[in-house]
């Protein structure tokens, strides 16, 4: 799942690139999350190879919160060796109902970013 941190405010707009390394994942999937269902929502993915693009927005938004679900993001493993990988996102625009006319600066998802371990890496 992708979540993103509104706070207190209406999530209105968001643009969110994960990044990963295409030798090791490919995405399969990006659907709409959970909470933001039935508002605009595109998702692009393998283009390029090593990169899921979710865009949103609605400016009626009513969502708000610590973990909005947003998207979800299917990858599977394409090595066959035993790796550790890592998987990034970052937040290029986010705009919230407290500021509406502004766009959050770029920033980095800090608990999405992470290793993987795959092929029983140990």
């Amino acid at each position: 799942d992708v979540r993103v941190n509104s706070a207190n405010a209406k999530l209105i707009t968001f643009q969110i690139v994960m990044r990963f390394d295409s030798t090791k994942l490919q995405a399969t999937k990006c659907a709409v999350g959970s909470d933001w269902m039935g508002y605009d929502f595109s998702c692009t993915i393998n283009n390029p190879v090593t990169e899921a693009l979710m865009v949103g927005a609605d400016p009626l938004s009513t969502k708000q919160g610590s973990a909005l679900t947003i998207a979800t993001v299917s990858l599977e493993v394409v090595s066959t060796f035993r790796v550790l990988t890592g998987i990034t996102a970052e937040i290029l625009v986010m705009t919230r109902s407290d500021n509406p006319s502004a766009s959050d600066a770029v920033s980095t998802a800090v608990a999405g970013t992470g290793s993987m371990a795959l092929n029983s890496f140990a």
